[in-house]
């Protein structure tokens, strides 16, 4: 998608929306507008082919527009406003005498109301009915270059190079990050239920490191040897305490966390879930180190 200037403003196009969905290849659309090239290289006919476009697009577009609504509004639903949809959007991309060099812009309002005026004639005039039938019909590059010349004779137009219709997604960046934060922990939390679910993980601790009676350790944690661990300490699932550390009282390791060479922590401290902390790093009492942290001494 491009972000336009304006935060929370994304634009795309309905193929580039397609690709990114997985709904077709990003080969599909340039084939689709020129069957008959397509159909010679391949030797086969040309209805054959131009029936496969028509299938698949048919039910490509009995799906998306539903599909992409129901996604929006079961969003906006779960996590008050978050994203809005709208489809009726053109960029206008100008020649600036530069051949690499293009100047976009968006279309106000009038504008595409003349454009869509153009395009309405174009249609008659090739005797087609709906812009779906010309990928059918073999006419979407006439349709696109007739319209073209015909906007471009419009005042404000002359130097008009192409021109393509666009999706504007309105998205409120802060509710939407937290909602794909949400999904992506989620998803993450299901495959290690699976993987917890199907396996059992060894808890390997050096002979020589001293474990209190008033300690709790989880499943899959390696405690290297000149690890000293002191009383009443949660040590949580697949934790890696390195050569050297030092953990003090009552304090809460949680699952996933690495602790590298020499790490200090000290008593009634909290280390969330994930977090690594780097070599010689120190924590001082009473402190929390949040979920996915990485600490390391400079």
């Amino acid at each position: 998608m491009h972000k336009n200037s304006k935060k929370g403003y994304y634009y795309t196009t309905k193929t580039d929306l397609l690709v990114n969905l997985g709904l077709i290849n990003k080969n599909f659309s340039k084939c689709r507008a020129n069957t008959s090239v397509v159909a010679y290289h391949l030797d086969i006919p040309k209805l054959v082919l131009i029936n496969f476009f028509k299938t698949n697009m048919d039910r490509v577009n009995a799906t998306l527009k539903y599909n992409v609504e129901k996604f929006i509004n079961k969003i906006n639903e779960e996590n008050e406003y978050c994203c809005e949809l709208d489809k009726g959007f053109v960029r206008l991309c100008f020649n600036t005498g530069r051949e690499d060099k293009i100047r976009y812009r968006l279309a106000t309002q009038e504008e595409i109301e003349l454009i869509n005026k153009c395009e309405e004639e174009v249609l008659k005039e090739l005797k087609i009915d709906s812009r779906e039938e010309l990928q059918y019909r073999d006419k979407w590059n006439t349709f696109i270059t007739e319209s073209l010349l015909k906007v471009k004779q419009l005042e404000g137009f002359k130097d008009l190079k192409f021109y393509y219709k666009l999706y504007r997604f309105e998205v409120d960046e802060e509710k939407f990050e937290q909602l794909y934060c949400e999904l992506e922990e989620k998803d993450l939390n299901k495959i290690v239920n699976k993987i917890n679910n199907k396996f059992k993980f060894a808890t390997i601790i050096d002979p020589k490191v001293y474990i209190h009676d008033y300690m709790t350790i989880g499943e899959g944690t390696i405690i290297y040897e000149g690890a000293i661990i002191t009383a009443n300490i949660q040590v949580g699932n697949h934790v890696i305490i390195s050569p050297k550390c030092g953990i003090g009282h009552d304090s809460i390791i949680k699952d996933y966390v690495s602790l590298l060479w020499n790490v200090n922590i000290s008593g009634n401290d909290v280390i969330e879930e994930g977090v690594m902390m780097g070599s010689g790093s120190t924590i001082i009492q009473g402190k929390k180190i949040g979920k996915a942290s990485c600490r390391e001494r400079v």
